[in-house]
């Protein structure tokens, strides 16, 4: 009976320990399983989170790559720096060979609506000193010269025929009429450095053409020396009369635009500046050339060193 009754207490503590064992590992399972459901979210949770960081991503990408691309349809287009390169070499070159001829040659053309007036200036240099000669051009009516050497300024008032020793400011201007020449090349050179737009080959085979407006023409420093063109500012021998030029291609009226055709002809280099309105139309314009120096013989009657030594020392 004893035995019985202890038997029973080891069966009743066996089954206990059983039930305990097998709630323990239940327990344990469970957590288990939640733990890895947990983390099955995290883990959902976290690729939804970077799919949609890529999704945003690529909409980032989408919309800056429709950004850059309105950006570039408002820019201008690049330039050509070799082919800008190559503008501003003509124009060097062409200033440097100018300044060093002892003989150059111009003739100018200024229209107004229907009224226009040519005329033609030589610069000649003669042992040292210069001659520079103005003479009007198909103006029957055009009887006056003026010849100019260093400080002396002589006129005629009947082609040439007779002179006179004069001091008006007739001297002067026929010397900013050559530095004009000088003065044009160096600004469109300073354009083109300072970012104007240039229009290659528009205006004709090698003519280019560039508007300017008064407020990029302020900005403009034409000095040539500053620009690089010349090496000594001796060789501007009258940097008054250049400084004046320049003034005067800053100058505007109102809205005014300044629209310039550049460039050879054949063996002729020439400068056309057209001044037109804020609605575009033209009011007047300058076209200045330089006759090739084989032509200039042609031209001329005789050297000016010859000429004016006629006038002081007549037979």
């Amino acid at each position: 009976m004893l035995k019985n009754r202890i038997y029973l207490l080891l069966m009743c503590i066996l089954m206990s320990c059983v039930a305990v064992s097998s709630c323990s590992f239940s327990k344990k399972e469970d957590t288990q399983q939640s733990s890895e459901k947990k983390s099955k979210k995290k883990s959902k949770k976290k690729e939804d989170k970077n799919k949609k960081s890529i999704d945003e991503s690529d909409i980032n990408e989408d919309k800056d790559d429709e950004e850059e691309d309105a950006v570039k349809e408002t820019l201008p287009p690049k330039k050509d720096s070799a082919d800008y390169r190559e503008v501003k070499q003509l124009l060097s070159d062409e200033i440097g060979d100018c300044l060093s001829q002892d003989k150059v040659m111009f003739t100018l053309t200024f229209t107004e609506g229907a009224d226009s007036w040519s005329w033609e200036i030589i610069k000649e240099t003669h042992d040292g000193a210069d001659y520079y000669y103005y003479a009007p051009i198909d103006d029957p009516c055009g009887n006056m010269r003026v010849l100019v050497v260093e400080d002396d300024v002589l006129i005629s008032t009947d082609y040439g025929g007779t002179w006179t020793a004069t001091t008006g400011s007739y001297g002067d201007d026929t010397i900013k009429t050559y530095y004009q020449y000088i003065n044009y090349l160096s600004f469109l050179y300073a354009a083109i450095e300072n970012g104007s737009d240039v229009k290659l080959n528009d205006g004709g085979l090698n003519r280019h053409v560039m508007v300017i407006n008064k407020k990029e023409a302020e900005k403009l420093d034409t000095d040539p020396v500053k620009l690089g063109i010349i090496d000594d500012a001796a060789k501007l021998k009258a940097p008054l009369a250049y400084e004046e030029n320049n003034q005067m291609l800053k100058k505007f009226d109102s809205d005014n635009s300044k629209t310039y055709v550049f460039g050879p002809i054949n063996s002729e280099f020439s400068i056309m500046e057209s001044v037109r309105d804020e609605n575009g139309m033209e009011l007047y314009y300058t076209i200045i050339t330089r006759v090739p120096n084989e032509v200039i013989n042609d031209v001329e009657m005789m050297p000016l060193d010859g000429l004016y030594n006629g006038i002081k020392n007549p037979k």
